[in-house]
């Protein structure tokens, strides 16, 4: 048997964990493969040095997209993000009476 003590210590860690920031490092995470993979193909099967300047595009586009991901993120006040959206969803919610 688990004491309750022990219990309240394992909530107390999961109210701890920042889920936004979680769901946001797989994001990057899944699209950075994205990018690893179309860039991969580009340079191995392309053929000259045309699909190699598109891939060198791309990639450069690719960093700057994660960097204003990664500014915007760190910079958006959550809190009042949820408050604009919890009144926005309650005035639709008033609206259909």
């Amino acid at each position: 048997m688990i004491p309750v003590e022990n219990i309240n210590n394992l909530f107390t860690t999961i109210n701890k964990i920042n889920v936004p920031l979680i769901l946001f490092g797989i994001i990057i995470f899944f699209y950075l493969w994205y990018v690893f993979s179309i860039l991969y193909h580009l340079i191995r099967f392309g053929i000259g040095t045309h699909p190699k300047m598109i891939a060198l595009i791309f990639f450069v586009g690719s960093i700057i997209l994660v960097a204003i991901c990664f500014i915007t993120y760190f910079s958006i006040s959550w809190a009042d993000l949820i408050n604009q959206i919890s009144n926005l969803i309650n005035q639709f919610s008033y609206d259909q009476n």
